[in-house]
């Protein structure tokens, strides 16, 4: 069978085109990897940063826990330091929620995070704290953590 330079050109272009496709194929493939790539290693640093965070809270557990508790229980320089403590895991908290905004890292490890400020904003003295620095962040990670915060309980009136 005798090939004229039509059929030439057809198979040469279904090939071409075939090249292409696969081409796509590893680009999508590669994006996707690299995207996993840069999550873990987000996550990754975001973890390295916690374990700082979490040892400067366990050098200072004394003062955290008390001052969690109850804020008058403070001397003054300890509630400077308390301030700065409740300081260091919102700054662990707003990396995180740059992160997540930025679509670096999942929902749920933002969830994660969310569900531990929850958990802090339970203690009176964080609250305290965190409402009285709260305008040192910024407002779109102010106004998400809001929309998280609850309300403190009210003890019931007799």
């Amino acid at each position: 069978m005798a090939w004229n330079w039509e059929q030439i050109t057809a198979v040469a272009t279904v090939l071409g085109v075939l090249g292409g496709l696969i081409s796509v194929g590893f680009v999508v493939y590669e994006v996707r990897r690299n995207a996993d790539a840069i999550e873990g290693a987000t996550v990754q640093g975001l973890m390295s940063l916690e374990v700082q965070v979490f040892s400067i809270l366990a050098e200072h557990s004394s003062v955290y826990e008390r001052g969690a508790a109850d804020l008058a229980s403070l001397t003054s320089g300890e509630h400077f330091l308390f301030n700065r403590l409740v300081g260091c895991k919102l700054s662990l908290l707003n990396s995180a929620f740059v992160q997540y905004e930025q679509q670096l890292i999942d929902e749920d490890v933002w969830s994660a995070y969310v569900r531990a400020f929850q958990e802090d904003t339970e203690s009176p003295g964080f609250l305290t704290t965190w409402r009285a620095i709260e305008d040192r962040y910024p407002e779109d990670f102010r106004e998400n953590l809001k929309a998280h915060t609850r309300p403190p309980e009210r003890p019931a009136v007799a």
